[in-house]
């Protein structure tokens, strides 16, 4: 894992951090790169993002 990925998923343990990155994977219009995003988010970020979803 390089730096930049040990980076980025520290980062993404934020749900906020997280929700702004999916939303501006979202914006790329490009399904398969908001799959990548998807994969990028740790999972123990999904019970508050699903809270900040409702």
């Amino acid at each position: 894992m390089t730096p930049y990925q040990q980076d980025l998923l520290k980062s993404l343990k934020d749900p906020c951090k997280a929700a702004a990155y999916l939303n501006a994977a979202i914006e790329e219009g490009d399904r398969a790169v908001f799959l990548l995003a998807l994969r990028n988010v740790p999972t123990e970020v999904w019970p508050p993002l699903q809270k900040k979803a409702v």
